[in-house]
């Protein structure tokens, strides 16, 4: 299965090598963070670790700027209304996560999926109340 729209929410390093994964394979990324300045900040550092690869001739630099060129920040969770694939990787609360999924579902469409990268918590448990 293709993502062309892959969503993270959530910039922290999971969020930010997730994003970095999946812009490497193709997709257009986008990157949410609720902290202001969090997924602008995981993006300058995916651009730095591309750099360095393109320093030891791992990558050629057009491609690490092609695959920052895919990356873009999102302001709110409405801005990711046209994934295909949402990521949430936030801090491993409950209720929290439970919120956030609970907004997810209100701006994507039926047909995008919604998965969790939570290390902890019972994924039918956040998915229960929605």
């Amino acid at each position: 299965m293709v993502f062309k729209v892959v969503s993270v929410v959530g910039a922290g390093a999971m969020g930010a090598g997730i994003a970095q994964i999946a812009a490497q394979a193709g997709s257009a990324v986008r990157l949410f963070d609720a902290a202001v300045g969090s997924a602008a900040k995981a993006k300058a550092g995916l651009f730095g670790q591309w750099q360095r690869m393109a320093d030891k001739g791992k990558i050629s630099i057009e491609q690490a700027v092609a695959w920052d060129a895919q990356v873009s920040v999102a302001d709110s969770l409405a801005d990711l209304a046209d994934s295909d694939l949402v990521v949430e990787a936030i801090v491993e609360n409950l209720e929290i996560k439970r919120s956030v999924f609970a907004q997810l579902e209100s701006v994507v469409s039926a047909s995008c999926v919604l998965a969790s990268n939570t290390s902890s918590l019972s994924v039918t448990a956040i998915a229960a109340k929605l």
